[in-house]
């Protein structure tokens, strides 16, 4: 997905998605697959952001990429 960022899009664009994938690979382990991702997941990954103080307007955006690579 980053490698096609890459060519499409701004670098500032670039690194938000490369920060806001990091912190779902944070919060949902390494192992995690995107192809594997369920409701719960989102939940638990919301539940752990809010938990941490993240803003809403934050975890919107992250959720916004982690759809983005789902498409």
């Amino acid at each position: 997905f980053l490698k096609h960022a890459k060519l499409h899009l701004r670098p500032a664009s670039v690194r938000s998605y490369r920060e806001a994938l990091g912190v779902v690979t944070e919060v949902l382990g390494e192992d995690f697959r995107a192809t594997h991702l369920t409701n719960e997941d989102v939940d638990k990954f919301v539940a752990k952001q809010l938990q941490r103080g993240v803003s809403k307007g934050t975890i919107n955006v992250r959720l916004r990429v982690l759809k983005a690579v789902l498409q």
